[in-house]
């Protein structure tokens, strides 16, 4: 039995590492089967219910932004809608099949290999941008330079968070700090992009519960995932403005390590937590 406590720490949980490149889905998985709940696909339907709390976060954090989606004859809705709708587009592509098809199939332990991997990457990456940076030869960009391309190409990149332990922010960062996009820049794509992917992920989980004829969520669970997606919200916008900041003040380079060694920490946390 999860208790409202318990599910208010899963909130501030959800709050802080949603913004991190750690598969914030994958450690609430863990602590959900720590706790003694082993049942994967409740524990997944559950961390998704959490994101919804980070996702308004955004929104609210964002606001000037998205309250552009309204006004939908000036030149900055018009790019806001596409970039939201191709990245969707892409998500839809990648994450559906995992999520309907393989995910029974898709060890863990794929989820830990890919994210090793862009930890990898995102040390070379520092690496050779740190020497761009003492010689000035590196110039970056900003989002509204992106091609339709690549926002696609971003959003399949997101789409593949849906494998088991694959950090969502971490695998959609490292893909705009490759292109070349600023670290605050790569951070509010990947924020932004957040947004239509939680809000896409409740939304199949209602879907395959009623089709199922489940109740969405265990009636004993709802008051304690209300307080939990609300503590994720309030925890989450205040760690975000923190990350944000955090993006703008340190180098390209440092930005990249202190990724690549968050990834690393995150998978030993959640391999200790969900050993036998």
């Amino acid at each position: 039995m999860i208790t409202t406590w318990l599910w208010i720490l899963l909130g501030v949980i959800q709050g802080i590492l949603e913004w991190l490149p750690v598969s914030s889905e994958g450690q609430i998985f863990a602590i959900l089967v720590f706790l003694g709940n082993t049942n994967p696909a409740e524990n997944i339907k559950y961390a998704f219910w959490l994101h919804l709390g980070t996702a308004g976060a955004v929104l609210v954090y964002y606001r000037k932004e998205f309250s552009t989606l309204l006004r939908l004859q000036t030149e900055e809705a018009v790019w806001l809608w596409k970039f939201l709708i191709l990245t969707v587009l892409g998500t839809v592509v990648a994450a559906v099949p995992i999520r309907l098809l393989l995910i029974n199939f898709i060890p863990t332990s794929l989820g830990v290999l890919i994210n090793l991997g862009v930890a990898l990457l995102l040390v070379i990456t520092g690496y050779l941008i740190g020497k761009w940076e003492a010689k000035g030869m590196e110039s970056f960009r900003d989002l509204s330079g992106i091609s339709s391309r690549e926002m696609i190409l971003a959003g399949v990149i997101q789409g593949f968070a849906a494998l088991p332990g694959v950090s969502r922010s971490g695998f959609t960062i490292t893909y705009f700090l490759e292109k070349r996009f600023t670290s605050d820049e790569a951070f509010r794509g990947s924020f932004w992009m957040s947004v239509p992917a939680s809000l896409g992920a409740v939304t199949l989980e209602i879907i395959l519960a009623m089709v199922d004829g489940e109740p969405i969520l265990p009636e004993e669970y709802r008051l304690g995932i209300f307080l939990g997606v609300i503590t994720a919200f309030i925890v989450g916008f205040a760690s975000l403005s923190f990350f944000i900041r955090l993006a703008q003040k340190y180098s390209f380079s440092r930005i990249c390590y202190l990724l690549a060694t968050l990834i690393i920490l995150g998978v030993v946390i959640e391999n200790v937590l969900t050993a036998p």
